[in-house]
């Protein structure tokens, strides 16, 4: 049937109300040449649990690309009217071109063509034929080319799967919110987010629009050929082999392994294939994530342009970039190709980690912070598990920030479960303003997590929203890995700290926190043992480039450390350079690594650091000539921890020849913890004592041992005068100080002094 109705009227579509329950719309699309796009829309309701097979699309409302690779705002979001039930529906130019695709393609029609739908998984083209032969035989390798490498992986689409899915794609209808749901009713677009996880759930299936453009032929390549053959290789050498390879393949063994041509082939095309993946504005949209992120990965179809592309295909690589440690590099080199500012999310996003959050049940759900509170703190472990769900999504962009919320309610309760609630509806009035949404968060969070790991978190590099109290995150604003709590260790591995004896309080820790002043004034007990010096002429200043890089070594490494008073750190009973290492580490190697061997891996640490800066970043500020500037500094340091200039500048002649490379410094055991100096000052506090302060401290900032917090905080007094004033303080952020991160400080004269304070 071709229908011939009359073109809309310029009226805006009026939607019929929703029925009471799980009603969703959905709708069917017809072709119509009387109407504006050649296509009219058919809405109609229905149950949730009595809907037909509907597919559920996954897409951005507004442009499908980023004007360019910094580009991170919408702009102005082109719409046209369609015809909706007789009537003119507004809806964006993406999901007008999807729409089109769907039409001209016989998909959700109601007259369906009698012709293919999807293209085969494998696309590739005969030009690529010469590339794609394996030096190591297929039988040989003894890999399914189906298997996947890495958690959450599911096999690949085969010729069976791709004909039944033709066939779903012309008979079932389509749920897409901009169509779906009445966007202009706050009540409406309330009870349907907190439907949406549901909706997606239910869909057969999950169908991403990622634009109307062809991907370019070097992604193709990388998606057809590359891939799977890197793939294969990966599977039959393992991971330990591919560590000592380098990312680009320049490396005689993997040429032999899979060919000269794919390699040559590889360095061609993996940065305009990570340029055209960056443009892409699906994988910055926080919305997507919970909208895949159910699915097994044979559930998932992606379209762009004509192109149908295999869902498994980029995250598969994505698992091997971070098994090979090769991910961090090619961060760098996409960054110093210019407008990759936000290179390391953008690539992260491309590899949904929240899926193998989402898992079932007290036997399963591990969580490295909890873990030690023992498994009857069932609630409490799973909300620790929502924070870092939360912190994640940081990463990802909503139009309206309170939807860093209201967009993973979905993925929230199903880590809760059904035993759990997580008690924020979606409500988009004005009286739910950002900040109050975000501090509701946050005193959920405080309530039902073992204890208050929440405020570690209430700090990034460009500092919380202004009118956010000190103690709420900044849910809206992504925060790289060093600021993990020193505790997660990156959600590697479990310290457990215990600063202020939280664990031993038997009647846990209710009686620690109060939220008055309409909600803008955190009240927590605690006591202030500490207080950062007006100068520390020898603290690590922050420098805006990674731990590895000279410049932040020269920060403080030229400095004569810790004075020559004593040779040793009192609280711990090390020497200075020892404790120094430590207190970079935050202590996290301290149960992996033997102590006589600390010294040795950190002046190792140290060479490795200036040889490989000075050979891989060629720059006025890392030479030779700039190490030999500073070599008067340089021999002041105490030789245990700092190498002689002879060994550097072997060092530095190893890795221009070639003799050595980056791999000597992601072998070091020390790689994995020191991490946390490109957001934390080391810093000698008044009483002498080491700790790692946040990059923003100023003199006068106190050290608080908090009730309810298991490391200590750095406090600012308010500026203010009178009674109320004096006890008012905010969060600067978290602080480890070395020697006191296990209750050496509580004690029973500190007790004595545990007073109220509150946090604005």
């Amino acid at each position: 049937m071709m229908l011939t109705a009359p073109p809309p009227e310029n009226s805006a579509y009026q939607y019929e109300p929703l029925a009471p329950g799980r009603s969703i719309r959905l709708v069917k699309i017809a072709h119509d040449v009387n109407s504006p796009n050649g296509l009219s829309l058919r809405l109609q309701q229905f149950s949730l649990e009595q809907a037909p097979p509907f597919h559920a699309l996954s897409y951005t409302w507004g442009h499908a690309d980023f004007e360019g690779l910094a580009d991170e705002d919408d702009g102005v979001v082109t719409t046209t009217e369609v015809d909706c039930n007789g009537q003119a529906l507004s809806v964006g130019a993406n999901l007008r071109d999807f729409l089109c695709r769907a039409r001209d393609s016989g998909r959700y029609c109601i007259d369906s063509p009698d012709q293919p739908v999807a293209t085969t998984p494998e696309r590739t083209s005969s030009k690529y034929t010469s590339d794609t032969n394996l030096t190591v035989p297929t039988t040989e390798l003894g890999v399914n080319p189906s298997q996947v490498v890495g958690p959450g992986s599911a096999r690949e689409l085969g010729a069976n799967d791709v004909a039944a899915i033709n066939d779903e794609l012309r008979s079932c209808w389509l749920w897409a919110d901009a169509i779906c749901i009445d966007q202009s009713n706050d009540g409406e677009r309330t009870h349907q987010v907190q439907l949406m996880g549901a909706i997606y759930r239910a869909a057969k299936r999950p169908v991403v629009w990622l634009g109307d453009n062809d991907p370019p032929e070097d992604f193709m390549w990388v998606h057809d050929v590359f891939v799977p053959a890197l793939d294969k290789a990966f599977n039959k050498m393992g991971r330990q082999w591919f560590e000592n390879t380098r990312f680009d393949l320049r490396d005689d063994r993997v040429e032999a392994l899979l060919s000269t041509a794919i390699c040559e082939r590889w360095r061609r095309s993996w940065i305009p294939c990570f340029n055209f993946l960056r443009r892409k504005r699906w994988y910055s949209r926080g919305w997507v994530v919970q909208e895949v992120v159910f699915r097994d990965s044979n559930q998932i179809i992606v379209f762009c342009g004509e192109t149908n592309l295999q869902w498994t295909r980029i995250p598969r690589l994505i698992n091997i970039m971070n098994a090979c440690n090769w991910r961090t590099i090619m961060n760098d080199v996409l960054i110093s190709h210019g407008g990759w500012s936000s290179a390391e999310s953008a690539i992260s996003r491309l590899h949904l980690s929240i899926r193998r959050w989402l898992l079932f049940g007290a036997d399963r759900l591990h969580l490295p912070i909890s873990e030690a509170e023992g498994p009857e703190l069932e609630e409490a472990r799973r909300f620790e598990k929502v924070l870092r769900v939360l912190m994640h999504m940081a990463s990802y962009s909503f139009t309206d920030a309170r939807d860093h919320i209201y967009g993973t309610l979905g993925i929230i309760q199903v880590i809760l479960g059904n035993e759990f609630t997580f008690d924020i509806p979606p409500v988009y009035d004005s009286a739910h303003t950002v900040e109050s949404v975000f501090a509701a968060t946050t005193a959920i969070l405080l309530q039902k997590m073992p204890s208050f790991d929440v405020l570690a978190y209430s700090h990034t590099l460009s500092g919380p929203r202004k009118t956010l109290p000190s103690w709420v995150p900044d849910y809206s604003r992504e925060k790289s890995r060093a600021f993990d709590s020193y505790r997660t260790a990156h959600g590697r591995i479990q310290v457990n700290f215990d600063a202020a004896l939280t664990s031993l309080n038997p009647n846990g820790k209710q009686d620690f926190f109060n939220i008055i002043n309409q909600g803008k004034t955190l009240v927590l007990k605690g006591a202030c043992f500490d207080r950062l010096p007006a100068y520390s002429s020898w603290h690590a200043c922050y420098q805006s480039c990674s731990t590895a890089s000279l410049k932040w070594g020269f920060g403080w490494l030229t400095r004569r450390l810790y004075g020559d008073s004593s040779d040793v750190y009192k609280p711990t009973n090390e020497s200075v350079p020892e404790a120094i290492l430590r207190t970079l580490m935050t202590d996290f190697a301290s149960q992996l690594l033997p102590r006589d061997a600390i010294l040795t891996h950190g002046r190792q640490w140290f060479k490795t650091i200036i040889a490989n800066t000075i050979s891989s970043r060629p720059s006025s500020d890392y030479t030779t000539a700039a190490l030999r500037n500073n070599a008067g500094t340089l021999q002041q340091c105490d030789p245990r921890l700092v190498p002689p200039l002879s060994e550097i500048f072997a060092a530095v002649d190893a890795h221009v020849d070639g003799a050595a490379d980056v791999r000597e410094l992601r072998d070091n055991p020390l790689f994995e913890y020191m991490q946390f100096p490109v957001t934390s000052n080391l810093v000698a506090t008044k009483k002498g004592n080491l700790c790692m302060a946040p990059w923003n401290w100023v003199g006068g900032d106190e050290i608080w041992l908090l009730k309810g917090c298991k490391t200590p905080f750095l406090l600012r007094k308010v500026a203010g005068s009178g009674k109320r004033a004096k006890n008012r303080y905010r969060i600067v952020g978290e602080v480890y100080v070395h020697g006191f991160m296990h209750g050496e400080m509580m004690t029973p004269q500190l007790e004595k002094r545990i007073r109220r304070v509150g946090i604005t």
